[in-house]
């Protein structure tokens, strides 16, 4: 059974707005970041990653867990995941988990439905 929690952009936001150790994961495309827009990292503490989980063919980055690993993230740290949706967030999340990370959140209305749509902080 996952650990994985399900959160909403808000909640996330509340969240990670004065926490400097926890980390918010943008696992979306870079045409969606440049076409929807990105969350604004700052506007609050935690630190921000923006690395595509599948591209826009389709197809998942096989180097997504190595190219996080490479950011030293301790395996006991508060991660939050987004995309446009949730699902591909939660997809992430999973690979995490299933590599010994504990503390993970996936944002479950996603930048489209969930941050966009309530007035978070973000920029084009």
């Amino acid at each position: 059974m996952s650990n994985i929690k399900n959160i909403s952009a808000e909640n996330c936001y509340s969240t990670i707005k004065e926490n400097k150790d926890a980390y918010l994961v943008d696992v979306r495309t870079p045409y969606e970041w440049e076409t929807f827009g990105r969350v604004d990292e700052e506007s609050f503490d935690a630190q921000y990653i923006e690395l595509t989980l599948i591209n826009e063919e389709g197809d998942e980055n096989t180097n997504f867990l190595n190219q996080f690993n490479s950011y030293g993230i301790s395996k006991n740290s508060e991660i939050y995941f987004i995309c446009k949706s949730g699902a591909r967030s939660m997809h992430a999340a999973l690979i995490l988990e299933s590599n010994g990370y504990q503390n993970l959140y996936n944002v479950e209305d996603g930048f489209s439905l969930g941050w966009k749509p309530s007035e978070l902080p973000s920029k084009l």
